[in-house]
């Protein structure tokens, strides 16, 4: 019994029922300063001050009237300081069964306090710092989200405030290759036509990868024809071909294609013209194709792939990747030999994307290039009974002169450039026309006369065009009339916030008097 005793590592006593010491290890008698045969026979008050011996006979004492075990912790006063301990206690019995004592072992966690206390501080610390960052990212949060605003603000300004100027600029040389017949003035008007394309087509990529990396770009869903988007095309790159004698070849759409889609046929006719554009810009002699197909379908839609193959220079393989990024091209000679911003490619890869497909190419350098997009398009079923009508074929222009010819129409401008040429185009095919300097006076005019339909601008002084348009909707003699908004404001939420003040069309500045003529056609002669 003793050597087992002697063999535990913590101190270790037992007594009898009356709370005297009957034996003790030697880690015990370290523990107390105190020989064996100065602890056995003698009880806690032989040992301690009054007061402590009365609290461990207090805890013996409740030990004997219930009894099995008992654990506590306790702090005892040693040479070198406080000690933080606990006591592990035990009755024991007699063979009849009555109490005959306890046992008990003390065990030294002072270090463990310590470490428990460093932990704490050390919690507690984390807990200030996961405070302290948490109120950082709060802040950096807060701070990105109002550059994302500030930024958003920007490019809503700079797209209004390029646009406006342009459509003025554009509007112009417009009007005056409609009223000459001087072939030379022509020529110089084409060319100053052709640039001011080429500007429009820099601000608008420049605007769209904005757009793109401030997560505003969004899609249209609405229904078109396949063909009528590489018509589109074909008009507008075939003069280029052209010049450079290349062969524009464009393959029959297979049967699979349906003959109506669902998607946004603007953007999807900006990845294609971008492709061909591109062609043909690289392109010194030979032919650029264009074929389309589909390589997967369900009963709602389809999987669109183009390819558009060039005879071209081609592109090395390390240069392959670049392509596809923001503001790069092949080299750095590539801007000064064909001009360029290097955002095409990575805006069309970007929409691509954005209509769940994909973008690659396959080039041999000196030996040309297959650029190819696939995209997923939805079936658009045409409704029986909604046939071309005979002048499906008809310039709107002509239309609407032959149509529409002194009908009244309201015309919201503020910009003085900007309304003298849409009143000249709109003079120009029979109609007439009323001016309204700003909302305040579009609502009044409203309210005193009917017009067949109303032009309004959106960004003007004294009154919005989308709360004067609110305002005619609720209480004018033209709650009815179509009201299009021809702006400068060309986001989608533009476009949206039109459409929820009670606008029927958007036009976006700089407007093409075919885009002009074909929006007005559709409205007049119609009430909403």
């Amino acid at each position: 019994m003793q050597t087992l005793v002697e063999s535990l590592p913590v101190p270790f006593f037992y007594k009898d029922a009356e709370g005297r010491y009957l034996g003790c290890n030697q880690a015990f008698e370290r523990l107390l300063g105190k020989t064996r045969e100065e602890i056995i026979g003698k009880s806690v008050f032989d040992m301690a001050p009054v007061e402590i011996a009365q609290r461990y006979h207090e805890m013996d004492a409740a030990l004997f009237e219930h009894p099995g075990t008992q654990t506590y912790d306790w702090v005892i006063q040693q040479p070198e300081g406080l000690r933080h301990v606990i006591f592990h206690k035990a009755t024991f019995l007699h063979a009849n069964g009555s109490i005959a004592g306890l046992i008990g072992g003390i065990t030294d966690v002072t270090e463990l306090k310590q470490v428990q206390q460093e932990l704490q501080l050390h919690r507690d610390n984390l807990e200030a710092l996961v405070a302290e960052r948490t109120e950082q990212l709060k802040d950096a949060k807060e701070a990105a989200e109002a550059a994302s605003r500030a930024k958003s603000a920007f490019l809503a300004n700079m797209s209004h405030e390029l646009r406006t100027p342009m459509n003025g600029i554009m509007g112009m040389i417009d009007l005056v290759w409609r009223r000459t017949g001087d072939s030379k003035a022509r020529s110089q008007l084409l060319k100053a036509k052709q640039s001011s394309q080429h500007l429009l087509a820099l601000i608008n990529d420049i605007l769209d990868i904005s757009k793109i990396e401030a997560q505003r770009m969004t899609l249209e869903l609405s229904p078109f024809r396949l063909q009528d988007v590489i018509d589109n095309m074909d008009g507008v790159l075939a003069h280029r071909a052209e010049e450079k004698n290349l062969r524009l070849l464009v393959a029959p759409l297979p049967h699979t294609i349906p003959d109506y889609l669902l998607g946004d046929p603007l953007r999807l006719g900006q990845v294609l013209i971008n492709l061909v554009g591109n062609a043909v810009k690289f392109t010194n002699f030979g032919s650029v194709s264009v074929r389309f197909d589909v390589t997967d379908e369900s009963t709602a839609d389809i999987l669109l792939r183009c390819e558009v193959i060039d005879t071209g220079v081609g592109v090395r393989p390390e240069d392959v990747d670049r392509l596809f990024q923001s503001f790069e091209q092949a080299d750095s000679s590539t801007t000064r030999r064909y001009g360029g911003t290097g955002l095409g490619l990575a805006i069309s890869r970007r929409l691509v994307e954005l209509m769940e497909g994909r973008m690659g190419v396959e080039s041999q350098f000196g030996s040309g290039s297959t650029f190819w997009f696939e995209v997923r398009l939805q079936k658009y079923q045409v409704l029986s009974g909604v046939a071309a009508g005979s002048t499906l074929n008809e310039l709107p222009e002509l239309q609407l002169r032959r149509e529409f010819t002194g009908t009244r129409v309201l015309l919201v401008e503020d910009e003085p450039i900007n309304s003298e040429v849409s009143c000249c185009l709109l003079e120009e095919v029979g109609l007439v026309v009323d001016l309204a300097v700003d909302g305040l006076q579009a609502v009044e005019m409203a309210r005193q006369n009917c017009y067949s339909a109303i032009l309004m601008d959106m960004q003007m002084p004294n009154l919005n065009g989308v709360d004067a348009t609110r305002a005619i909707r609720a209480d004018s003699l033209n709650q009815r009339t179509p009201i299009l908004a021809m702006t400068a404001n060309a986001y989608e939420e533009d476009r949206q916030a039109c459409f929820a003040a009670g606008m029927n069309e958007h036009l976006s500045k700089p407007i093409h008097p075919e885009q002009l003529f074909a929006g007005l056609l559709k409205w007049l002669g119609k009430t909403v």
